[in-house]
């Protein structure tokens, strides 16, 4: 009678324990845990690799961020290279764009200045003439009188400052007009003749010395109604003018009138 009891006790205790192991089972697989049936017949787990479908901070701090082709970076406009020009009487230099191109003076008026020094003119890519360079002639000017004066642009230039009392009046760079019937008579110009005051004196001077009443030179770029410029072919006047001064050719021209220095 012990025994049977004793087995049936044995019995429940078994079942008891199955059960118990049933349900920590399911508990852990629950949790994300295999059971494992050890070789020496003990019950173990191990963690369920089973892949997150979110990533961890790690993985999401290591992945690298996905990014939109990067935007060009903005051109710079372009710096035409400079060459420099010296005068055969070793009196002068200046620069300018190394694109363009100096020649003798194709001008019909050239034989004017044959029997002075270098009569020669500077002319960009597309063979249009940018500025005149008569050197070791004396300085003048256009009057007509009764003509509007305008001026537009007046700086000093350094390389011309006055070292040499016999020189006159420090020469500047300038870009001014006479407001004729036809249109305007404009000049870009090197004077060694001062501002203008009188604005109705119809004075247009030009030209600058080396020596007073010995020689001078003219550096100009001569504009004319006709002169092609690259504005708008509606503007006249004043406005055609003072658009020109925005213009790329524009500055090119001042900075190689502003460059002239004197060597001697």
């Amino acid at each position: 009678m012990s025994d049977f009891q004793s087995d049936g006790a044995g019995t429940r205790r078994s079942r008891l324990l199955a059960i118990t192991v049933a349900v920590v089972a399911l508990v852990v697989v629950a949790a994300g845990l295999f059971l494992v049936l050890r070789p020496d017949g003990s019950v173990g787990s191990e963690t369920e690799a089973t892949p997150s479908a979110t990533p961890t901070a790690t993985e999401a701090a290591a992945a690298p961020e996905e990014t939109g082709p990067a935007s060009p970076e903005p051109e710079e406009p372009a710096v035409p290279e400079l060459a420099s020009y010296t005068t055969g009487d070793g009196m002068l230099q200046f620069d300018y764009p190394s694109g363009w191109t100096i020649q003798p003076l194709s001008s019909p008026s050239k034989d004017n200045y044959d029997q002075w020094g270098e009569a020669l003119e500077i002319v960009n890519g597309e063979g249009q003439t940018m500025a005149e360079v008569i050197t070791d002639f004396p300085s003048g000017f256009v009057a007509v009188q009764g003509v509007p004066y305008f001026e537009f642009d007046y700086e000093p230039i350094p390389g011309l400052e006055d070292k040499d009392p016999t020189r006159g009046e420090a020469p500047a760079f300038v870009f001014h007009g006479l407001d004729q019937a036809a249109g305007f008579d404009a000049d870009m110009a090197i004077t060694g003749w001062g501002r203008v005051t009188d604005k109705e004196s119809g004075v247009l001077p030009h030209g600058f010395e080396f020596t007073r009443d010995v020689s001078g030179a003219f550096f100009h770029r001569p504009i004319g109604p006709d002169t092609v410029l690259p504005v708008d072919p509606a503007l006249a006047g004043t406005e055609r003018l003072e658009a020109y001064m925005q213009t790329e050719e524009y500055q090119d021209i001042k900075k190689m009138m502003m460059s002239v220095r004197f060597l001697k």
